[in-house]
């Protein structure tokens, strides 16, 4: 769709977006998620992160970052930095020194106009460019190699990650419009890339996310403006030891699936306890951004909030705010009543390879998660300025002070 700009499209848009940050998301119903969230919450390990960081990077030191986006660990246990805002992927050693730079800006072998997942096989790094299309692969001691992602269904298709160094996953979106000022659903054909022949191969069709239309009429300009409120429903797709999972919309459960799709998938529960149902949620927090704007814009912005109540009744809320491949494992942010506290927000960690959850972590929630491996966790952190760091961290068996190997 196409959307116009205006100034109160702008603060309806800031309005909805204040909405996401404050909730969790949803999806359709189903028996199995109702039943979950009436299941006690397993006893599981607790790890934690060191006290102090083993290095940091950023706006106090040489490297100044702009836009980090995410972070892998390689087999010889170098941490990778996606510094998209730069067009570079920055390769850290042991003490935080940069040991290389990987890409720059431009549309040549190994360059970025943008820079999507990363993900890390032993010591290769797969980055992907959404602008540009392609994926890159670069093996110690190699030119990088570039590969064109094809269209999916006619559809341009985006990588999520890589079960090897040449063979992704990607998803193509397919919005399907249910009628105008209302919500609507996007679907996700999901895909095995083999990067080196182009050779695709279709794996399934899901519900991907929801999202809200907003029609708006004034005197210069008219135009519907498309919002993809996580509050409405979005699910999770990504790569971890050599498989790809997906935790769904309306199931509180990881699936984990082979690379080639043989096979059913294996699923691992999430431990979610009851809360409130949706309705009551979006009523409160829409009269809080009502509140917060100027009296001349509320009864625009109500109306937007009654149509997206209204689009939304009767659905559950899903269980995932964050989903981070990390490594094997797979961490999880799940949407909990109780999930920050103190300023910690507790994590969930399931093995891929064990096909199990196996501990939970308490990460401090004014830190975003960006990647890491069983015993590494890599974080950034943005100041008053909006200046970026990014710290990294061991990762330490709870009570016992252990650092987990790597």
């Amino acid at each position: 769709m196409t959307t116009m700009t205006s100034s109160i499209t702008a603060r309806l848009l800031l309005g909805l977006c204040t909405l996401v940050v404050a909730v969790g998301s949803v999806g359709r119903g189903s028996a199995r998620a109702l039943q979950a969230l009436e299941e006690p919450r397993p006893h599981l390990p607790e790890w934690r992160l060191a006290e102090s960081p083993l290095f940091k990077v950023g706006h106090d030191g040489a490297e100044l970052l702009h836009r980090v986006g995410g972070a892998v660990v390689l087999g010889n246990g170098s941490v990778v930095v996606s510094d998209s805002g730069n067009r570079r992927l920055l390769v850290l050693d042991a003490t935080g020194r940069v040991s290389a730079t990987l890409g720059r800006q431009g549309d040549g072998p190994g360059e970025f106009q943008s820079i999507g997942p990363i993900s890390a096989i032993g010591d290769t790094v797969v980055a992907f460019d959404g602008s540009l299309h392609r994926g890159t692969v670069w093996v110690p001691g190699s030119e990088p190699e570039v590969y064109l992602i094809p269209r999916v269904n006619r559809r341009a298709a985006f990588a999520f990650g890589a079960v090897s160094a040449h063979a992704w996953i990607l998803a193509a979106r397919e919005p399907a419009p249910q009628g105008a000022n209302q919500l609507f659903e996007t679907h996700s054909a999901i895909t095995l890339l083999r990067a080196g022949s182009r050779e695709t191969v279709g794996l399934e069709r899901r519900w991907f996310a929801y999202s809200y239309s907003f029609s708006e009429t004034t005197s210069t300009m008219s135009g519907t403006t498309t919002y993809r409120i996580p509050v409405l429903g979005t699910a999770h797709l990504g790569t971890a030891a050599g498989r790809w999972f997906f935790v769904p919309m309306d199931s509180p459960v990881i699936e984990l699936h082979d690379a080639e799709g043989r096979g059913p998938a294996v699923e691992i529960a999430l431990p979610l306890e009851a809360r409130r149902p949706l309705g009551p949620r979006l009523s409160e927090y829409g009269d809080s951004v009502v509140s917060s704007v100027d009296q001349e814009y509320r009864a625009r912005l109500r109306a937007v909030y009654d149509g997206v109540e209204r689009a939304a009744s009767g659905k559950n809320a899903a269980p995932a705010q964050r989903v981070v491949a990390m490594g094997e494992d797979i961490w999880i942010d799940l949407a909990t009543p109780n999930r920050a506290q103190n300023g910690k927000t507790v994590w969930f960690v399931a093995s891929a390879r064990e096909e199990t959850l196996r501990a939970t972590i308490a990460l401090d929630s004014d830190k975003t998660l960006l990647g890491g491996n069983a015993s590494i966790a890599v974080l950034l952190r943005r100041n008053e300025l909006e200046e970026e760091s990014v710290e990294v961290y061991a990762v330490m068996r709870g009570a016992e002070g252990k650092r987990l190997d790597r």
